[in-house]
């Protein structure tokens, strides 16, 4: 007799508990999809923004190689300009000559302005690495 008894009111309060528990996870399913909303935005703007960086670096370090290469460049013609240089004091010393010594002045002339043609462009591609490299720090 006695769990009869117990057993109305038990069950009216398991009721009410169970109707608050679904209100609790009704409360917690919209607070859930509201995170994964704001989380989603961030979540793309990441990815977008990696793919920008990515983009970046690649350019980045085909200019780093561009450097490199006129670097390269730089030298072989500096190499080139010493020797035409040599040549040029060696002969100018010995040869009365002078139309191979204009020849020569010529084509040094020429192995400067190439120079620093080159010298232009690699201050160009060095200035444009040093403002890649900025905007990623």
């Amino acid at each position: 007799g006695s769990i009869k008894k117990l057993i109305p009111p038990s069950r009216e309060k398991l009721e009410r508990l169970s109707e608050d528990l679904s209100k609790v996870l009704e409360t917690i399913s919209k607070r859930e999809k509201s995170i994964n909303n704001s989380l989603s935005d961030s979540g793309m703007e990441y990815q977008t923004q990696a793919e920008a960086l990515k983009k970046v670096t690649e350019r980045y370090e085909s200019l780093n190689k561009n450097v490199r290469d006129m670097g390269e460049k730089y030298k072989t013609l500096t190499e080139k300009y010493e020797q035409i240089q040599t040549k040029m004091s060696e002969h100018g010393n010995n040869v009365t000559d002078s139309s191979p010594i204009v020849k020569i002045k010529q084509a040094i002339s020429k192995l400067r302005n190439e120079i620093k043609g080159m010298d232009l462009r690699i201050g160009v591609l060095s200035h444009t690495v040093l403002q890649l490299s900025l905007i990623h720090i």
